[in-house]
């Protein structure tokens, strides 16, 4: 009995070199949309000046926020509204000189009461926050019942998709893999393909999703 050894190395033809191109690629891809740097984390509230759910004596001369890291300067907002709904007037919205203190000057002098302060930032790496807090002036002056909050907007998406493309590479990768092993034991019907082309698939709706969502989040 005559055993062949046609299938136990690695073919080298084209479509294997494809393969292999295309795995290379999906890898790039990966290195190049998932920064493991910690400044891919979204911006966190640290300090405001009024203090969340703080009170003043006099009516503050600006309100101030302070984050853990930069953001986007051009992209920030602040808002200032009485228990009222009433806007209060506001200057231009500016960041220091590290853009991690977002601040606006307030233009009237406010009379005692409860003001809400909402804000929105956007980080380095493309996430959106949105959050609100309260304050009060006067020695007098109470919060009402409720509070404020903290939002992030895109970093479940990206999140998701960053996960999908790991999936789908390792489909990819897997099937690449199982492809080299069947083509040593089995005839070129029983390769794998399927699993290749699904997780080729996977990677490159969630390479494509990814890029859109981070583009948008830094234009």
């Amino acid at each position: 009995m005559r055993v062949s050894c046609a299938h136990v190395w690695w073919p080298m033809g084209a479509v294997w070199l494809r393969r292999l191109a295309l795995a290379l690629v999906l890898a790039v891809a990966t290195a190049a949309l998932l920064p493991w740097s910690p400044a891919s984390a979204h911006a966190t509230l640290l300090f405001t000046s009024p203090a969340v759910d703080g009170a003043v004596p006099d009516s503050p001369p600006l309100v101030q926020l302070v984050f853990d890291q930069p953001v986007v300067a051009g992209q920030t907002s602040l808002s200032v509204r009485s228990a009222g709904g009433e806007s209060t007037r506001l200057g231009p919205v500016e960041t220091g000189a590290d853009a991690s203190v977002v601040r606006a000057r307030v233009l009237e002098e406010l009379p005692a009461g409860e003001y809400r302060v909402e804000w929105q930032v956007v980080a380095r790496d493309g996430d959106s926050m949105v959050g609100d807090f309260r304050f009060v002036i006067g020695s007098g002056s109470v919060l009402s019942p409720g509070g404020g909050g903290t939002e992030t907007q895109g970093a479940l998406s990206i999140g998701l998709l960053r996960w999908t493309l790991f999936a789908g590479f390792a489909l990819a990768l897997g099937g690449l893999v199982g492809d080299w092993l069947t083509r040593r034991t089995a005839p070129r019907s029983m390769a794998p393909e399927p699993w290749l082309k699904l997780g080729a698939g996977v990677a490159l709706v969630s390479a494509v999703g990814l890029a859109v969502l981070v583009a948008g989040g830094r234009s």
